[in-house]
């Protein structure tokens, strides 16, 4: 009897063990032929100094888009993307601006450009880690869009142009995308694990993102992750051309971001990304 209760205590022992020693082995496994859909919200929180005057600017980015992935080959997948909705918004001193794909009315010029962008696809390769490798025909589709929005003057059309390349183009976009996909571990996982990922941010100038992840664990098909990170500007010397005016960046900030994934195919979900620089 006292054998059998040990023989009992130790598989007991065993199957808790191995339970909490289980790891988690996140990363995409997609599907040829099938569409995922993604839900981000982003924030960020942006104080720039202008002519010694601190200047804070909160701005916003919601969308829902959907990934067709039509070609999977060694650990790589060709997706064709379109957007489901887009909105966006600037709280400055001088009041709040707002965008949306949902609002495309007269003397809203910006807001019909994103209502005019939704339907239509561009591609892009991203790796089983969430890294992405290339977007295709962004850039064209946005000269296309911009091209045929009617009641807009070539001027603001120049204009609405360069803001949208510096921010939204096929390199700015790879930078808003991996900070929901980039966020995978190299190997196997346990609960409450660490790793650090590195992306480059390319929005009208060029900083690093070094991120901290946890693996927060799983609630039935969904498993949680949370990044912290810092935030640095690349070759501060540089200037970059903001509204046809030379201008030198520096930034320094952290950033946060809570992502919920399916726990079959990796899939991101939702993700909730806040920037706080300076």
């Amino acid at each position: 009897m006292i054998r059998k209760t040990l023989s009992i205590l130790t598989l007991i022992l065993m199957v808790t063990s191995a339970g909490l020693a289980q790891k988690a082995d996140l990363r995409l496994r997609l599907e040829a032929g099938k569409t995922y859909s993604q839900e981000t919200e982003m924030e960020a929180k942006i104080v720039q100094d202008i002519n010694g005057m601190d200047m804070e600017i909160i701005m916003e980015m919601n969308g829902k888009t959907d990934y067709l992935v039509k070609e999977v080959q060694e650990g790589k997948y060709l997706m064709e993307v379109g957007y489901k909705s887009l909105a966006i918004s600037m709280g400055m001193p001088q009041g709040t601006v707002e965008f949306s794909s949902e609002n495309s009315g007269e003397g809203d010029s910006f807001s019909k450009i994103l209502s005019s962008i939704i339907g239509k696809t561009f591609e892009l390769t991203m790796t089983d880690l969430g890294k992405v490798e290339e977007i295709r025909g962004l850039d064209d589709l946005w000269d296309e869009v911009i091209g045929d929005t009617e009641g807009i003057s070539e001027m603001e059309k120049g204009q609405i142009k360069s803001q949208v390349e510096n921010a939204y183009g096929e390199k700015g976009m790879k930078s808003n995308i991996e900070a929901a996909t980039a966020i995978f571990p190299e190997k196997p996982v346990k609960k409450g694990a660490e790793w650090v990922v590195n992306t480059t941010m390319e929005s009208g100038m060029l900083a690093k993102a070094t991120t901290t992840f946890t693996y927060l664990g799983r609630e039935g098909e969904i498993a949680m992750i949370k990044g912290k990170g810092v935030i640095e500007t690349l070759n501060r010397d540089e200037y970059v051309e903001t509204n046809g005016m030379p201008m030198r960046i520096e930034i320094s900030g952290t950033l946060e971001s809570d992502i919920t994934i399916n726990r079959n195919t990796g899939w991101i979900v939702k993700a909730v990304v806040a920037t706080d620089a300076e």
